[in-house]
């Protein structure tokens, strides 16, 4: 009888280990931040447009980790539909097309000042 609790107490610790050791993985990887591969204008003529792209850059990586923490939703990768979910994924892309347009705009400095 023993044998047969100390089994399943171990199936369960490896299943709970498991679970754990994923949700860590899963939003303490490398990827789940976000990082501009492109090379941008760091020299940019109005400084606090660089500013504000760094800004945007760390408030939409704690937004991500914000809403996985505090509402268990996945905002890269939702697995519901409910209302909440549609709200918190809609100001996720808001901030996601404010990063990208400062990005775009400092990596077309960036090719211009190249150019000449």
């Amino acid at each position: 009888m023993k044998q047969i609790i100390i089994v399943l107490l171990s199936i369960i610790l490896l299943i709970v280990g498991f679970n754990l050791y994923h949700n860590y993985k899963r939003f303490h990887s490398p990827g789940s931040d976000y990082v501009s591969t492109q090379k941008i204008d760091s020299n940019y003529h109005d400084p606090t447009t660089v500013l504000n792209y760094h800004q945007a850059i760390e408030d939409l990586n704690g937004y991500v980790r914000l809403s996985w923490a505090n509402n268990d939703v996945d905002v890269r990768n939702p697995d519901n539909n409910s209302e909440d979910t549609k709200a918190i994924v809609a100001v996720y892309t808001k901030k996601l097309a404010a990063v990208k347009w400062y990005e775009d705009r400092l990596i077309q400095s960036s090719k211009m000042k190249k150019e000449g």
